[in-house]
């Protein structure tokens, strides 16, 4: 028996020896209500469509896609993104004003969705990430705590409501379908798991921040699929602000073949418009740079982090025009099998960065053709500075994500392990972009890895995509070759 149960029964008990078993009946259930009421987290009767919920067609169902919404009736600016469950804790992504402290916000959550249910009120936690680059909104966690004394619940929570204890009396205006991220399948039986985690389940995961600016490369795009396949990704996750026309025609043809079972690699878009603040009386959107940081890049890809933890053993983390590249091992995972063997209480892989400068065409022997016809960012620049960046600058990391809880750009802020810092002899982010260094005293290697050890079937993969994107839809592959950027 709980503390909870012990406590009101010895006291009941003692009343009863002193006043008789009548009263010991009535005085009981209103000492049982009163310790309930205190150990209990606290609870409403509500009905969908009256005093509490909105109306069930308000609430985002749980297969729509998530974007940013305004908490109302607090005192500052917060806008929610999607809430995630992790075992005894709801995390909802956010974004908020840099320090800016938010009292007195509670967690209403549903354990069910029937027309008739209780809503479940615990105090909220709000944390700013740490990398903010000191803009005036930053990335934060709203976390819910799902304590243990309260086991009597069945299951995990439904849905999720943030309210303003003294502003809102209890009445949230935004709620949010929960999102279990493959968590739950990690506590079924072991035939259950199994099943899930064959369907679901992949070793390694591409997180690629926001994408904007009306973006068009379609070239790149499909370079980017295919070698994150070759290196050993089978679901790549992007974050769309802003794409032209060419490139969701390319992202639909991936998404679709997947669905039907055509195509091994996963690729997930999530939509990532950033919300619209009321200043002075207009309202304008948030902007990159001057307002949040790189489009909410610490918003997005710790929403990958923390979505698709239960879903990979690894989540690798690379812009659009890097890859981390095996140097003595043909895979992501053979390289990450060899240092995890090295030292096992490893939690994230940091790889050092080096430039191929895009202003420097040398192609491959062999590639000449196929770096033209495919708009091959690796088959044309095999010339990269001789400079390797230090750690920490413009690195990159492979993450064991059960093990991560913040990531920044360049590093883990919190972990529950150490940091391998990979030699760049083993592996080394390539990074397809124009120099970041110039003059005289600038010295470039010949570097061939890529092509050596993957350049044939990387060639083969890229007509595939190619030939497909062709026959479904008049998609240009020139639409933005590499060596005319």
């Amino acid at each position: 028996m709980s503390l909870a149960e012990t406590v009101p029964m010895l006291f009941v008990r003692i009343v009863s020896a002193l006043f008789g078993y009548t009263n010991y009946v009535v005085i009981g259930i209103f000492v049982w209500t009163i310790w309930l009421d205190h150990t209990q987290p606290k609870r409403q009767r509500i009905r969908y469509g009256r005093s509490i919920l909105p109306r069930l067609g308000s609430i985002r169902s749980f297969d729509s896609e998530p974007e940013f919404q305004f908490v109302d009736g607090l005192e500052t600016n917060l806008y929610v993104y999607e809430a995630i469950l992790e075992g005894d804790l709801v995390t909802i992504i956010s974004i908020k004003e840099l320090d800016v402290k938010i009292k007195d916000l509670s967690c209403l959550l549903w354990y069910s969705s029937q027309q008739d249910s209780i809503a479940f009120v615990v105090n909220a936690s709000v944390r700013d990430l740490h990398e903010h680059h000191g803009m005036k909104y930053t990335a934060a966690y709203v976390q819910c705590a799902l304590k243990k004394r309260y086991a009597y619940l069945k299951g995990w929570p439904l849905l999720v409501g943030l309210t303003g204890n003294k502003s809102m009396a209890f009445r949230p205006k935004v709620m949010l379908p929960i999102q279990d991220g493959g968590m739950k399948s990690f506590y079924q039986d072991a035939a259950s798991r199994a099943h899930a985690a064959e369907k679901r389940v992949v070793e390694f995961t591409v997180c690629i921040p926001p994408i904007y600016g009306d973006y068009s490369n379609t070239a790149q795009l499909v370079e980017k699929l295919e070698m994150s396949r070759l290196l050993g990704a089978r679901r790549v996750v992007l974050y769309n602000n802003s794409i032209a026309p060419s490139v969701n025609s390319v992202l639909q043809m991936y998404i679709g073949e997947g669905k039907m079972g055509l195509e091994k690699l996963q690729v997930v878009v999530h939509p990532w418009k950033l919300p619209a603040v009321s200043e002075n009386g207009t309202i304008r959107v948030i902007q990159s740079e001057k307002d949040i940081h790189y489009f909410g890049q610490l918003a997005a890809i710790n929403h990958c982090l923390h979505r698709y933890r239960w879903l990979s053993r690894y989540i690798v983390f690379t812009d659009l025009d890097e890859f981390i590249i095996p140097r003595q091992h043909d895979s992501w995972s053979q390289l990450i099998g060899y240092r995890q063997k090295r030292s096992p209480n490893i939690a994230a892989f940091l790889f050092r960065s080096t430039v191929f400068a895009k202003n420097l065409p040398t192609p491959a022997k062999g590639f000449e053709l196929k770096a033209f016809e495919y708009g091959s960012a690796v088959f044309w620049y095999t010339q990269r500075d001789k400079y390797i960046f230090p750690a920490l600058q413009r690195s990159k990391l492979i993450v064991d994500p059960r093990r991560v809880e913040e990531i920044g750009i360049h590093n883990v802020w919190i972990g529950s392990g150490t940091t391998d810092d990979v030699p760049p002899t083993q592996g080394m982010v390539y990074h397809y972009r124009m120099p970041l260094r110039s003059g005289p005293r600038v010295l470039h290697v010949s570097d061939f890895t890529v092509t050596n050890k993957f350049g044939t079937q990387l060639a083969r993969k890229l007509k595939a995509a190619w030939s497909k994107l062709q026959a479904r839809a008049s998609i240009s592959k020139r639409l933005s070759l590499p060596i005319r950027t």
